[in-house]
């Protein structure tokens, strides 16, 4: 809660979300990773080793998220 307090005073505005990306879900995981817009580095062992685990997992699941994804859009489609 700290981080989060110190960013919204750093960037002046309480609109902020700060995920855990280590216990995040695996698509959230992804899409962070995926784009490769680093901004800030401190380990960049850790961080290569975070999106090797994180690519290789997504990679492994992809044709599940992607079905689930689906599966749910047409559930939403067909309650309206």
């Amino acid at each position: 809660l700290k981080i989060i307090g110190d960013v919204c005073a750093i960037l002046k505005t309480e609109k902020i979300d700060l995920v855990d990306l280590q216990e995040a879900p695996i698509a959230l995981r992804y899409s962070a990773v995926s784009p490769k817009k680093e901004i800030y580095n401190i380990n960049n062992k850790r961080r290569t080793l975070f999106e090797a685990d994180t690519n290789s997992r997504y990679f492994d699941y992809a044709y599940f998220i992607k079905q689930n994804t689906l599966n749910s859009l047409a559930s939403i489609a067909k309650a309206k």
